[in-house]
């Protein structure tokens, strides 16, 4: 029996936050924690995903810490101004797990890799989202099963 996976979405109203949950929402056997300081668009959002996929497990929460805390995945879509207070909030609680950072150019933060060093940091634009989709695996997106496999094996027990 494959374990059910959680990800956690900071910025999930964001336009690329957004994006994303809408595109994943829709996979079963994954958990999701969305976060976002508009608590008002995170309802709305929230209810939109209920309406459109009533068997996804999709939860607003309030706490960026205790979301990752949760999470296996995290998937930070926060502006590049908010990364390194994101960083301070969650650096305790993701030793070791794989944070997602989309941001326009592609390219690692500086700041997120000095904040979360124990971390597994990937960098993807806000086109390559498109590609993502579970495999049968339960998590693993297609664009970057090799990725996930390749840290799966290594750190972690998928």
């Amino acid at each position: 029996m494959v374990m059910k996976k959680t990800i956690a979405i900071i910025g999930a109203t964001e336009p690329t936050g957004k994006a994303a949950t809408m595109q994943l929402a829709s996979h079963p056997g994954v958990r999701f924690l969305l976060l976002s300081p508009d608590t008002t668009a995170l309802a709305s959002l929230t209810q939109t995903l209920h309406a459109s996929f009533p068997g996804a497990e999709i939860e607003a929460m309030t706490c960026t810490r205790d979301a990752s805390w949760e999470a296996d995945i995290i998937l930070l879509t926060v502006p590049e101004a908010e990364e390194e207070m994101v960083a301070q909030l969650i650096k305790e609680v993701v030793t070791g797990k794989i944070v997602i950072h989309i941001n326009e150019t592609g390219s690692p933060s500086e700041t997120l890799q000095k904040a979360l060093p124990h971390s597994i940091i990937e960098t993807l634009k806000p086109g390559e989202l498109a590609g993502l989709s579970f495999t049968q695996i339960g998590l693993l997106p297609s664009s970057l099963i090799d990725l996930f496999s390749y840290y799966s094996i290594h750190f972690f027990e998928f």
